[in-house]
């Protein structure tokens, strides 16, 4: 209530029933949701991510689709559509550490991710352990450059106005969660063509096109994992010392939590847009690329449709002949 004038602004309970009835947010009961209603908007998530549990999965549904049903119900449906990968699920605990921090932007937490590296793909994250909030989540063709993760900091400083006071815990939690959550389904496909014999990193054309393609498919996607994570409340935990509630919120509005912001109010360039790490593929290769992705039809990219085109692309390349080794 305190993001606007309530002298010029007003917004009644009714307001805001209004408007999610406009936005078709409808809890599950007005919705009147069944399991044969949610069914395959459950299956299109278990192909993406398929070891999100009920109260994810919760938040999965009213994001992409718009289709707000409680965490109860989605329990009540997986025990009678998964009911074995419900019980794999309850064998699984999470450990728990306690942690403190002063307050929001006390601390930036980074760590570097390697898991992927057998594709040439790279993973880093910087993280406010306070709240909850990521400020980066990236992926690139390495993550070891100064000027690249010096970028990432700064891109994110921009965003809220500043920078930490402190730095630097290793967020092994995130990696966990996002291990959890989010990679299965991809590294699936990913490893399907890398274990066929689609894709050999080693060739050089080959790395540009997979690079080309998958990078920017899979940075859309850990954006909208993102901002899922940092937009719904975690899991509750009677042993966490630091506040409660939904990361955006906390960061935004800390005096509600009964904290302070301890962003430091700086402007500083030490991230070089020239330098060579920042260019995904090399320019003459992207217009090519371009060029021939927009001749094979522009077709979209999507879990199962990755490594069909993948495969129309670099065979357009091979029919240059000796061309693409230029362009390498």
């Amino acid at each position: 209530m305190d993001h606007f004038d309530k002298d010029k602004y007003s917004c009644s309970y009714k307001t805001v029933q209004r408007h999610r009835s406009n936005l078709g947010l409808l809890g599950a009961r007005q919705r009147k949701a069944t399991f044969e209603y949610i069914a395959p908007y459950v299956h299109d998530i278990r192909e993406r991510f398929p070891n999100q549990g009920a109260r994810v999965m919760g938040d999965t549904l009213r994001q992409d689709y718009g289709i707000k049903v409680s965490k109860n119900f989605l329990l009540e449906f997986f025990k009678v559509s998964e009911p074995e990968a419900v019980r794999r699920r309850k064998l699984r605990r999470f450990r728990r550490k306690r942690f403190w921090s002063a307050g929001v932007m006390d601390i930036i937490a980074v760590d570097q991710h390697d898991k992927w590296k057998r594709f040439g793909l790279w993973l880093h994250v910087g993280l406010d352990p306070f709240t909850g909030h990521i400020a980066w989540l990236c992926i690139w063709w390495t993550n070891h450059n100064s000027c690249l993760i010096c970028s990432y900091y700064i891109k994110a400083g921009h965003e809220v106005g500043g920078i930490p006071l402190h730095q630097n815990v290793k967020p092994e939690a995130l990696w966990s969660q996002l291990r959890h959550q989010f990679t299965p389904g991809l590294e699936d496909v990913l490893d399907q063509g890398f274990n066929q014999g689609i894709y050999n990193p080693d060739d050089p054309l080959e790395k540009l096109v997979f690079r080309w393609l998958v990078i920017p498919w899979l940075q859309a996607k850990l954006d909208k994992w993102k901002k899922q994570y940092n937009s719904t409340p975690r899991r509750a935990n009677k042993n966490k010392v630091l506040p409660h509630g939904i990361p955006d919120l906390i960061h935004a509005k800390p005096h509600l939590f009964d904290s302070v912001d301890f962003t430091v109010r700086i402007e500083e360039q030490w991230a070089p847009t020239t330098d060579p790490v920042f260019s995904c593929i090399p320019p003459l290769f992207d217009l090519q690329a371009n060029q021939l992705y927009i001749k094979i039809g522009s077709p979209p990219i999507a879990l199962s449709t990755f490594w069909a085109v993948f495969s129309n692309l670099l065979n357009v390349f091979f029919r240059m002949d000796g061309v693409c080794m230029s362009l390498v």
